[in-house]
């Protein structure tokens, strides 16, 4: 019979950057808010004790992270985090899809486009982010104790975080480490591949973002099928 696995959520605590920048090291690249940057690591981390510190009319825009820990060796195998209020002090940009119809008489015809249209919607929403679990511990459901065990904090604490919740979702990369849909638009306006601009946006920078994504609407039937 094999021997059962436990493992103990707890928060981050500062010796543990040692083992987020191991973890942050094997995502791969694409996972942009648990960047491979030992200093930026170590501030998230003095943050999200600021932020666990905090009492009740005290809320913003904090961050909680969370380690999961093997207690038979101490380890910390996994990570995921809440940003309570994103784009309160900087932007915090997505995509909309829009659907136009477009209709001529002559000649008959009806076309339905999708847009996507470049928006800060989600300014004060609570983000479930950082999740990222060693690739020794996937399976046995460890993955859904790191991404539903933000739930239950957020029930127990609700006054922290926001009433709309909302997560970006890793988009795919190839064999090369690129992403289709930034190689058929970012490319072209940020000259950077994708991995760095991801690196920029992890470290905080999204400023390079308003000041060089395009603003008008990007038709997806101009997009190549990949993207």
């Amino acid at each position: 019979m094999a021997e059962r696995r436990w493992l103990r959520l707890r928060p981050a605590r500062k010796e543990d950057a040692d083992a987020l920048y191991a973890l942050a090291r094997q995502t791969g690249g694409g996972l942009t808010t648990l960047p491979a940057d030992r200093a930026v690591l170590e501030r998230r981390v003095s943050w999200s004790l600021t932020s666990f510190a905090k009492q009740p009319g005290e809320a913003g825009e904090d961050y909680y992270l969370f380690v999961a820990e093997d207690p038979a060796t101490g380890a910390v195998v996994g990570t995921t985090g809440i940003f309570a209020r994103v784009g309160l002090s900087r932007p915090f940009y997505s995509y909309r899809l829009l659907h136009l119809t477009q209709v001529s008489n002559n000649p008959e015809k009806v076309v339905h486009t999708r847009l996507l249209q470049l928006v800060n919607d989600y300014a004060g929403a609570t983000e479930l982010g950082t999740l990222f679990l060693h690739p020794d511990w996937r399976g046995g459901r460890f993955g859904a104790l790191l991404s539903k065990g933000r739930f239950v904090f957020m029930k127990a604490e609700s006054w922290r975080f926001s009433d709309k919740v909302m997560a970006e979702i890793r988009g795919w990369l190839d064999e090369n480490g690129d992403s289709p849909f930034w190689e058929a638009i970012g490319r072209h306006f940020f000259d950077m591949p994708f991995l760095e601009a991801d690196r920029l946006s992890g470290m905080g920078n999204s400023q390079f973002i308003a000041d060089l994504m395009p603003k008008f609407p990007i038709y997806t039937n101009l997009l190549p099928e990949a993207a």
